[in-house]
């Protein structure tokens, strides 16, 4: 995971096309290595160029040594909020250097997966509420997290995140030359392949999608 984030010297609002303080991944990275990641305050402040704000929150269901990241754009005031959540607090957790890197690493993917939904909202100024076809399974709160995974959106977000994390793994290697690997340590894109079959309108887009950020990816490189 270091690896890619660590040399990933592209900005990441040129792969979006929006306007502001370049978002290098490399940069941000080196940023959480050498600061104190459950400094508020700091993290705060670094990330407020990006209008990203964080919130630590404690949830008694998971388990002690868990660190869960999610995130969410607020139109209404153009700003990213980062959710950092753990059993006790973070500052109980047995923050290892591998579980820092991990999480810094997850904090760098929502961004730039919240910053998708920023482009997507200043392009139309609204939400859109399009689906994807799949096949409902009569199960009202699983179907409620298929719809969202299958939203128009969050399909083209989910496979940013499933680039990312495949081109961490083999930073060398194209998209293509990856996905013919047996064995991929991609949480997003297992998440997709757990939920929808391989010829389902959702999972054929998310594919197409995964192929369209490579190419984005290589045209800015490229210029």
């Amino acid at each position: 995971m270091h690896k890619y984030f660590g040399s990933n010297n592209v900005n990441f609002l040129d792969i979006v096309d929006l306007k502001g303080y370049p978002f290098k991944p490399c940069y941000v990275t080196k940023f959480l290595q050498r600061t104190d990641i459950t400094d508020t305050i700091a993290l705060n402040k670094y990330f407020s160029k990006w209008r990203v704000k964080f919130q630590f929150e404690d949830h008694s269901k998971l388990r002690n040594q868990d660190i869960v990241v999610s995130a969410q754009y607020d139109y209404e005031v153009n700003s990213i909020l980062i959710f950092v959540s753990s059993k006790k607090g973070i500052k109980f957790v047995n923050m290892t250097d591998a579980k820092k890197v991990k999480l810094g690493y997850d904090i760098i993917l929502a961004v730039m997966h919240e910053m998708v939904h920023r482009k997507q909202f200043h392009h139309r100024h609204d939400y859109n509420d399009y689906h994807y076809v799949f096949r409902k399974t009569g199960d009202k709160k699983l179907d409620q997290e298929y719809t969202y995974y299958s939203d128009v959106d969050e399909v083209f977000a989910y496979a940013h995140c499933i680039y990312s994390e495949l081109k961490t793994e083999y930073p060398d290697l194209s998209i293509a030359e990856i996905l013919k690997k047996r064995k991929l340590h991609s949480p997003t894109l297992a998440t997709y392949r757990e939920m929808y079959t391989n010829n389902s309108d959702t999972f054929s887009q998310l594919h197409k999608e995964i192929f369209r950020w490579e190419r984005k990816y290589n045209e800015v490189i490229g210029r």
